[in-house]
């Protein structure tokens, strides 16, 4: 089951090919005393960000972005997350 986050009328701009990724990247506002070690390198962060992948999918059904294979919810350092990214598109 897919999760559609924009559908493609809402969509602005020329379409992403299938399969392409795009990230929400946010800080919580907290350390590792709270969300634990980042996950990523297994090291105390003094800011844990948490980011998220959605995947644009273009097929009989429909298009959009979904979470369908994509990566789960990620905590750690900023670096150590934008290092995970695949192709990037800035989420408005």
């Amino acid at each position: 089951m897919s999760a559609q986050l924009q559908p493609e009328m809402d969509f602005i701009g020329p379409r992403p090919l299938t399969g392409h990724c795009k990230y929400r990247l946010k800080t919580t506002g907290d350390n590792s005393a709270k969300y634990g070690l980042c996950e990523v390198c297994h090291e105390h962060a003094s800011e844990v960000f948490m980011q998220t992948e959605s995947r644009w999918f273009d097929d009989r059904h429909g298009c959009g972005w979904t979470y369908h294979r994509c990566r789960t919810t990620v905590f750690g350092h900023k670096t150590c997350l934008e290092r995970l990214q695949r192709t990037s598109v800035p989420i408005p």
